[in-house]
């Protein structure tokens, strides 16, 4: 499996060099990283977390679903964190729009951006070994199209996780 900069770690291949010196060089994923969802639904599940989504978001699942208007979808699907917005989750640590007998999102043509950047987020990024983590954990990362270093840090600018 592909993962990231130039040897191996904990199994995985890399291609480039080391983590990023300063700003001015190309990050460690410079060559890109490849990544092809497998829709095996493991992102949407496990641990309580949080799903961010912002106003915009919200409008939009609202209408996707339907709902009268965005207050509606937040008394049914949103959960305050201090000045922040959070999709609900089951007890479980499950995505509230997670269908758990066919493993995929309910919403997923509008989808937050938070589920729409992954696996490509700053702290799956930071450093190859975060990257190696990310691998062990989605099968889909490290595997399939090679994204390219601009749209690594598009999904990147998408929200800062």
């Amino acid at each position: 499996m592909e993962c990231y900069a130039s040897g191996r770690h904990n199994g995985y291949e890399f291609w480039v060099g080391n983590t990023m010196a300063n700003e001015n060089e190309r990050p460690w994923y410079g060559e890109g990283l490849k990544f092809t969802c497998t829709a095996c639904g493991d992102c949407c599940t496990g641990a309580p977390g949080y799903v961010w989504v912002n106003q915009d978001e919200v409008s939009a699942l609202a209408v996707f679903l339907g709902l009268q208007d965005a207050g509606e979808f937040e008394r049914l699907y949103v959960r305050n964190i201090g000045m922040r917005k959070s999709l609900r989750e089951y007890p479980n640590g499950d995505c509230v729009f997670f269908d758990g007998l066919n493993r995929r999102c309910k919403v997923y043509e509008v989808r937050p951006r938070q589920c729409r950047s992954w696996p490509f987020w700053n702290s799956n990024v930071r450093t190859p070994q975060d990257w190696a983590t990310t691998c062990e954990v989605c099968p889909g990362s490290g595997n399939g199209r090679l994204f390219s270093l601009e749209e690594i840090e598009s999904a990147r600018s998408v929200i800062r996780i």
